[in-house]
C-alpha cells in the first residue's frame, strides 16, 4: 500500500485531522476479537459483537465495571503501543523518524443514547496538552455517522482567545476516580462558543483511523447510533519535539515507539558521557 505523505501532510496542515487506512489493519481486528473474548470470558457472557455490548451493559454501575477490566487487560497486553507499532510507515511520515506514544491509551466505549459515555467537543490543549503532540483514534468497530466522532476543521491553527472556555468542576468525576483513570475529566472545560455550524461527523470502518491535531476542536456529546461505539485514542509525539515531559502525571505517560539511528548513537553517546562522570573520569580532551 502507498502513502502519498505529501497529500496526508497538506490535509492535516490544513484540517487540523485526516482520515488515513491503516497499512496493516489486521491488528485491529485482532484487537477487537481479544477485546470481545475478554468480555466474554471474565463477565460470562455470550456477546457476538462488540456492537451489542450495550444489551449487555446497560446498567450504568455494570457497565464501569466492565470498562474498567477490559481497559486493564487492553493496558497490560500493551495492545495501544502494539497498533501503532505495525503503522510506522504512516507516522513516520507525517509526524517524525523518532516516536513516543501513549503508555496507557484510552479504551472508549460509548453506548448508544448514553451522554455520560462521551466527551462533548473540547480541545485538548485547554488541557495542557501541546500543539506537537497528535491523537489517533482507531476505531474497533464500523462507525456511521450517528455514532462519528465530530470535528471543527480548521480550529486547530486558531487562537485560545477564538474559544472562550470555561472550567466545571464535576459532580460525577472525581480527581482519581476509576472515570478520571478511564479518560474522563474531573474538572472538563466546557467551550463557550457556538459550533452548531461548524462541526462536521467523521464516519470511519474498522482499519481506518483519525489522526487529530491536539489543538482541533473534536468530540460528540452522545452517540445516536443504534450501536456501541469502542475505540482507543492513543497519543503520539515526535521525540524531540518541545513539549514539558514534567507536565505528565505519571513519569510514563510517554514510552518510546520507534528511533532513528542517529538519535539512538547520540543518546548512546550521552549516556557514555554521564557514566564517565559518575565514575569521576573525564572524557578525553576535543582533538
Amino acid at each position: 500500500m502507498r502513502i502519498d505523505h505529501q497529500a496526508l501532510g497538506r490535509r492535516f496542515l490544513e484540517q487540523g485531522w485526516v482520515k488515513v487506512d491503516l497499512p496493516r489493519p489486521g491488528i485491529v481486528a485482532e484487537t477487537a476479537r481479544a477485546a470481545l473474548a475478554y468480555l466474554n470470558r471474565r463477565f460470562r457472557v455470550r456477546l457476538k459483537r462488540l456492537e451489542d455490548y450495550h444489551t449487555v451493559f446497560a446498567d450504568d454501575a455494570a457497565h464501569l465495571e466492565a470498562q474498567a477490566a477490559v481497559a486493564e487487560h487492553y493496558w497490560q497486553q500493551k495492545m495501544g503501543p502494539a497498533i501503532l507499532a505495525e503503522q510506522l510507515e504512516l507516522l513516520r511520515g507525517l509526524i517524525g523518524l523518532d516516536l513516543h506514544v501513549q503508555h496507557y491509551p484510552y479504551l472508549r466505549i460509548a453506548r448508544p443514547a448514553k451522554p455520560q459515555d462521551n466527551i462533548a467537543l473540547h480541545r485538548d490543549t485547554h488541557y495542557g496538552a501541546t500543539a506537537h503532540e497528535v491523537s489517533v483514534w482507531v476505531p474497533l468497530v464500523d462507525v456511521g455517522p450517528a455514532g462519528a466522532l465530530s470535528v471543527v476543521p480548521g480550529s486547530h491553527l486558531e487562537s485560545d482567545a477564538a474559544y472562550p472556555h470555561r472550567r466545571i468542576d464535576s459532580a460525577e468525576v472525581a480527581k482519581g476516580s476509576v472515570r478520571h483513570k478511564l479518560g474522563v475529566p474531573y474538572a472538563p472545560h466546557r467551550i463557550l462558543t457556538d459550533l452548531s455550524g461548524r462541526t462536521r461527523a467523521v464516519p470511519a470502518r474498522r482499519g481506518q483511523a483519525l489522526v487529530i491535531a491536539l489543538s482541533l476542536i473534536h468530540g460528540q456529546a452522545v452517540n445516536r447510533a443504534r450501536t456501541t461505539r469502542f475505540s482507543t485514542d492513543i497519543r503520539v509525539v515526535n521525540s524531540q519535539a518541545p513539549i514539558p515531559w514534567s507536565r505528565n502525571v505519571r513519569a510514563d505517560f510517554y514510552v518510546p515507539l520507534c528511533t532513528s539511528p542517529v538519535l539512538a548513537q547520540a543518546q548512546a553517546y550521552e549516556a557514555a558521557n554521564r557514566a564517565a562522570g559518575r565514575s569521576g573520569e573525564q572524557p578525553p580532551p576535543n582533538a
